[in-house]
């Protein structure tokens, strides 16, 4: 069952994350999301409140040890009166509803900010559904509220991604106006970037601790969470290596000269960077499932 939950988890965080980023970078860049976006933000959306229900329905399993009592009110009252996650599954999968019918009936810039207004809520509810659940007292109250600041930055970083991706594979894209405002959004992102990254290091650095005890870090590295970790980090380092090649390197030559070559290097690394990207979604998923205690 735990291979089925880090499914459902990788799905619930790509979905969520990929949504939200690149509903808030298409309005960052002044657009609003077009046709071939609006479906990939609606499957999106489906496909978060999808596999929050499905992880209610894991996680109610694993309580109850019966599919059988998982679909009987009895146990359905007990695990919503019991358990605080449950009402986190069910949170996100209505809210990701709520922002799919807003995609769905409300057009151009005012259905998206809705709609990412919607989805930031939804991901926020990661934070009662994960390591930061188990927290109490202001501790367990910091630790949610880093959580949510550091998935809200995660999905700005990954959905900036996407837009530029979709930008760079567009049809459009060999025009060589179309080519220079990619340019420029690139290199205006390169602030907002760095802002997400000290984001990312410092709420990643508070969850670690939490997640691990003040004094039990370096313990927790030797498990099999700790090797976890080490994974997702050394994949973070490799998008941050990337980043700054793009930022210092391969947008200001695209910018510069325009040239097919330019646009070819710069789509080739921005794709390494969502691959890299995915890999951390991956570790976080099966973070999320895995203890950080040893034993």
């Amino acid at each position: 069952m735990d291979a089925a939950e880090i499914m459902v988890r990788a799905l619930q965080y790509g979905a969520g994350l990929i949504g939200l980023g690149l509903l808030a970078a298409t309005l960052w860049a002044g657009e609003a999301p077009g046709r071939a976006s609006r479906q990939v933000l609606a499957a999106c959306c489906g496909l978060l409140a999808a596999s929050s229900l499905a992880n209610g329905l894991i996680f109610s399993y694993l309580v109850l040890d019966s599919w059988r009592e998982v679909f009987t009110s009895d146990g359905l009252l007990f695990i919503l009166s019991t358990f605080e996650p449950a009402w986190g599954f069910v949170g996100r999968a209505a809210l990701a509803a709520a922002a799919l019918i807003a995609l769905l009936s409300v057009r151009g810039k005012a259905g998206a900010w809705i709609a990412m207004s919607l989805l930031a809520a939804a991901i926020s509810t990661f934070a009662w559904t994960g390591h930061a659940a188990s927290g109490e007292g202001w501790q367990g109250g910091l630790h949610k509220v880093s959580t949510i600041t550091h998935i809200i930055a995660a999905a700005v970083w990954l959905g900036s991604l996407g837009l530029f991706l979709s930008r760079l594979l567009s049809p459009e894209g060999a025009a060589s106006e179309y080519r220079q405002r990619t340019a420029r959004l690139l290199l205006r992102f390169s602030g907002l970037g760095s802002m997400t990254v000290s984001v990312l290091v410092v709420t990643g650095a508070v969850n670690a601790v939490l997640i691990a005890g003040p004094g039990n870090v370096i313990s927790t590295l030797e498990t099999g969470y700790g090797g976890w970790l080490m994974v997702k980090l050394a994949l973070f380092a490799g998008m941050l290596g990337v980043a700054a090649l793009n930022r210092f390197i391969l947008a200001p030559a695209l910018a510069e000269r325009l040239t097919d070559q330019a646009a070819h290097r710069m789509r080739l690394a921005v794709m390494v960077e969502v691959i890299l990207g995915a890999g951390v979604v991956a570790c976080v998923s099966v973070l999320g499932v895995t203890s950080p205690h040893p034993g």
